[in-house]
């Protein structure tokens, strides 16, 4: 089931997040604090969601319009994702299609090199890989850039 997200659901993915989707997100922030992390979710602008999967959340996502007609996209989930899967994939396309029917003609996100499920995953619902993005991480890790367009 997918939901607006709540305080308890962004700080529940925050505290149990993937080993992967951690490191990722991790690489392009100040601190390591997940309740910071959970604060800056839940401050982000735009709509922000939830699946919800056995009455807990797998995952949060969102988009961000920083920009008149483009979206930064992002999602993150705890090692149950896998669990609602297509739920998951069906909620992210949902909200896709909604902003291409309003005023967003494109949605990015960036994922860290070394993340093969996220990128297997953004391609799955349909983005597409544009570009390196060269020692973007704090440690001077390579981030790739997908998008999406309407």
């Amino acid at each position: 089931m997918i939901v607006k997200a709540t305080w308890p659901d962004i700080i529940e993915v925050c505290l149990n997040l993937r080993e992967d989707d951690l490191a990722e997100v991790m690489a392009t922030r100040w601190t390591n604090d997940p309740y910071d992390l959970a604060s800056d979710f839940m401050h982000t602008p735009g709509g922000k969601f939830a699946v919800i999967h056995d009455y807990k959340p797998v995952c949060i996502f969102g988009v961000a319009t920083r920009t008149p007609g483009v979206g930064q996209g992002w999602l993150v989930g705890t090692d149950d994702i896998g669990k609602a899967g297509v739920e998951v994939a069906h909620a992210c396309r949902k909200v896709i299609g909604g902003l291409f029917n309003a005023d967003v003609h494109r949605i990015q996100a960036y994922s860290a090199a070394f993340h093969t499920q996220a990128h297997q995953w953004l391609e799955l619902i349909g983005f597409k890989r544009e570009s390196v993005m060269h020692k973007f991480g704090k440690d001077g890790s390579d981030f790739y850039c997908y998008a999406v367009t309407k």
